[in-house]
């Protein structure tokens, strides 16, 4: 069965219901209301432009939320079944360091170093606990490398993303 090349867990602050994710090197933020408007307009949820991808959270802020990252040498092996939500997108990783941050641009332990540097693609795999339940969502990111460019793709939709954001 196939594996991930590496696995690497972040405890990350959830931040204005969204983390973002682009290169570590980039350090441009003028996408940032670009992807907001792209994952809530498209119905996906997670969204990108020009090279941050942002991923909407059912909760506006939240400490300690864990994000497993997941680098493979192609494309994983399909378990949506075991997920709420599952997107996938790309994503452009020129230096090999992919981060996670918060809108203010600040980071926490989001910074992963990928095996291989450039175009990826990247799912976005979420769990939410039920409402009323103080477990923390859970996320996955699995990223391998892509030969082209490939529009978003909604693999698995919540059920209740209408009345979270409306």
């Amino acid at each position: 069965m196939a594996a991930p090349l590496a696995v690497h867990r972040a405890s990350v602050w959830v931040q204005h219901g969204q983390v973002l994710v682009s290169d570590a090197e980039d350090g441009d933020l003028a996408g940032l209301d670009d992807s907001w408007d792209d994952a809530v307009e498209s119905g996906h949820f997670v969204g990108a432009a020009d090279g941050i991808v942002s991923i909407v959270t059912p909760r506006a802020d939240s400490s300690g939320t864990p994000f497993t990252v997941e680098e493979w040498a192609d494309e994983p092996p399909d378990d949506r079944h075991d997920w709420d939500h599952e997107v996938d997108i790309d994503v452009d990783v020129p230096s090999g360091k992919l981060e996670l941050f918060l809108t203010t641009g600040e980071i926490e332990d989001g910074t992963v170093r990928l095996t291989k540097a450039g175009p990826c693609r990247l799912r976005v795999s979420a769990r939410f606990p039920e409402a009323g339940d103080d477990a923390a969502d859970v996320y996955r990111l699995r990223v391998w490398p892509r030969t082209a460019d490939t529009p978003p793709q909604l693999r698995q939709s919540w059920p209740h993303w209408p009345s979270v954001r409306s």
